[in-house]
């Protein structure tokens, strides 16, 4: 048995931000990360570049090779976490290990979603949300030379597959369920731009279609084909199968916690349980747009919930003021950002757009505040400037509207706002 002032289940990027917060306030507390990979904390929207052979397992760290001695932090890896009991406060582990806490944060992140295909856990068959899952993909590439493969999912983690298998010599097709790409990230015209982006460079795009079977190869069990529910066949060498993630909130429902989607919290990140907190991709953090809890499974986010409730964890009290989806994006070459309501329904809203070569932007108002935006290109030039317009809700006048549209430039916002960044009153 043992006993930690602070445990974390869940070495994600919520828990770095937690540690860091809890060593501000208490550098003595006993403090442990129950980690499921046999690596330190990563950066997960990063494999692809493991694909491709640009990065290697180290170099995809979030954090120095020292930060966990630095922060007196003992890594349980690889282990996992079976149970939670909040009224013993004690975390099961899957080995039979018992590990009391006083304060416990629940940092699991997401799973893949895996719909209902046949033959779905077919060899040949892969996600591609960790190093684990790249490394396998690899291993079966250079062991069966394999050629062709089918993308199932055009979201970002589809086309981030999608990209990579491209780049080292594969016959990649992408087949999408909604009729455009990306259509949880971008408007109509970027993704029309990416589309244009993926066909241009030899990718076949199978819009509106549905995975209806992952067939195997004559004789084997292996993946051979991936049967649409149209009637075609795609034959292939290996399936990514990349249809979304969802809240890792099991240990949570098991233990009697709150859930809705994701693991519900309050303003300090503090779940249903006394002394249980959440961050991260599996909790329901405040979307200040929407004005409701949600899960938003974006990196930056998961950091800044983290470090709310590590702090709260610690006793500094922290309220979490909310956060926005948002989306940054770079396939070959061609860099695209999106944030907020930027492709709501035309009532109550104002969209703005400007667009040239290489150049889109789309701005929407709801009466004098920016609410979303689109870039593609090189619209995404100091997109930061437009991105605190709408985390600070700042009121535009009709002319600070058009030159914003214009030019994200500092200058281009109404000056009292100005000399109120300058001093830091906003």
């Amino acid at each position: 048995m043992a006993f930690y002032d602070y445990l974390i289940v869940g070495n994600s990027v919520a828990a770095v931000g937690a540690v860091e917060a809890i060593r501000e306030v208490d550098r003595s507390g006993s403090l442990a990360i129950v980690g499921e990979e046999p690596h330190p904390a990563y950066s997960r929207p990063a494999i692809s570049y493991l694909l491709t052979g640009e990065k290697t397992p180290e170099q995809l760290a979030y954090r120095d090779p020292d930060f966990y001695r630095r922060m007196a932090v003992e890594l349980l890896a690889p282990r996992r976490a079976a149970a939670v009991d909040p009224a013993r406060r004690r975390v099961t582990l899957e080995d039979g290990a018992c590990l009391d806490y006083g304060k416990l944060l629940l940092a699991t992140g997401g799973r893949r979603v895996t719909p209902p295909i046949a033959g779905a856990d077919r060899p040949g068959v892969f996600g591609f949300i960790s190093i684990a899952d790249v490394a396998a993909l690899k291993e079966h590439i250079e062991r069966h030379q394999a050629r062709r493969a089918v993308v199932v999912g055009g979201g970002l983690i589809g086309l981030q597959a999608a990209e990579a298998l491209l780049r080292i010599g594969l016959t990649v097709t992408v087949v999408e369920l909604m009729d455009r790409l990306l259509a949880l990230n971008l408007d109509r015209r970027a993704s029309a731009t990416v589309e244009e982006l993926f066909r241009s460079h030899g990718v076949e795009l199978f819009l509106g279609a549905a995975a209806k079977e992952f067939r195997p190869r004559p004789g084997e069990e292996r993946v051979g084909a991936v049967a649409l529910a149209g009637g075609e066949e795609l034959p292939c060498d290996l399936v990514v199968l990349a249809a979304g993630v969802a809240p890792r909130a099991e240990l949570a429902r098991e233990a009697g916690i709150r859930v809705v989607k994701g693991i519900a919290v309050d303003q300090h990140l503090a779940t249903s349980a006394p002394d249980v907190y959440a961050a991260g991709d599996v909790a329901e953090a405040y979307d200040f747009l929407e004005e409701r809890a949600r899960p938003i499974p974006i990196w930056p986010n998961a950091y800044h919930e983290g470090r709310t409730a590590g702090l709260n964890m610690a006793g500094r009290e922290r309220s979490y003021r909310g956060e926005t989806a948002m989306n940054a994006l770079h396939f070959f070459g061609t860099p695209a950002i999106s944030v907020g309501q930027y492709d709501p329904p035309q009532e109550g809203y104002e969209v703005r757009e400007l667009a040239g070569e290489g150049f889109y932007r789309r701005l929407v108002f709801k009466g004098e505040v920016l609410v979303g935006l689109v870039c593609v290109g090189d619209a995404v030039d100091r997109c930061g400037v437009a991105t605190g317009c709408i985390r600070d809700r700042i009121p535009l006048s009709e002319e600070f509207k058009e030159k914003l549209l214009a030019d994200f430039r500092f200058l281009s916002l109404p000056e009292e706002w100005r000399r109120r960044r300058i001093r830091g009153e906003a």
